[in-house]
């Protein structure tokens, strides 16, 4: 700071500390500014783990995975490019080295139609993938439509329960037909921690070239 005001010193120990003068809040006498306004992580905890774009059709594999964090956080934009499809599933394998493509997933999933259309829902309780999410925008869509998607794994380093997850998306198919979908589920797995994660599209199939993903940790 360029000066310090005149008078007793104040020290600003905490954000709870509403003590000090707009004139004591120009200096830290203690040197605690960093402190004060360092938020470890970012915004809300979060750390940027990788930003991937697909430069041609393909899935995404998130491999390698940092054991830092508590939650890892998948988000971004996706378009299936199954032919003569208006909509399909996103499906996520895990597993610890390598995926697991055993019978140890199960999920419920469905979507809500805006156009008053009845509610489309998937379930499971001993399949080879998760269905993250029941409705992905593809091919047969309008053209320049994406799929957002979120999809959270919780604990995902935690060996003493199964590992859960959280998903939601929002699609616009077609004309006045708007879907919001959302999903969980669980890894029937407690000995293993996470530390590689696939997204594909239905049955394993491609997402189009300009799809993204993001992936985070969270503390």
């Amino acid at each position: 700071m360029g000066w310090k005001p005149t008078g007793a010193d104040h020290n600003v120990a905490s954000h709870s500390d509403t003590t000090a003068t707009g004139a004591e809040l120009e200096t830290l006498t203690d040197g605690s500014e960093t402190a004060l306004h360092s938020h470890a992580g970012g915004a809300a905890g979060l750390v940027l783990l990788t930003d991937t774009t697909l430069g041609a059709d393909g899935i995404f594999t998130f491999s390698s995975i940092s054991g830092a964090y508590r939650d890892l956080i998948i988000t971004g934009s996706l378009r299936d490019d199954a032919a003569s499809t208006l909509v399909n599933s996103i499906e996520v394998q895990v597993g610890n080295g390598s995926l697991d493509t055993g019978s140890n997933y199960s999920y419920f999933a469905y979507a809500v139609r805006g156009n008053g259309s009845a509610t489309v829902r998937a379930e499971a309780d001993t399949d080879t993938k998760w269905k993250a999410l029941r409705n992905c925008i593809a091919n047969s869509a309008p053209a320049g439509t994406a799929t957002n998607f979120e999809m959270t794994i919780h604990d995902y380093t935690d060996t003493t329960f199964f590992r859960n997850f959280l998903s939601k998306g929002f699609s616009w198919a077609a004309t006045s037909d708007g879907r919001i979908s959302h999903a969980g589920g669980q890894w029937e797995n407690s000995a293993d921690v996470i530390d590689i994660i696939a997204v594909k599209g239905d049955g394993g199939g491609s997402f189009k070239a300009g799809s993204r993903l993001r992936l985070y940790g969270r503390a």
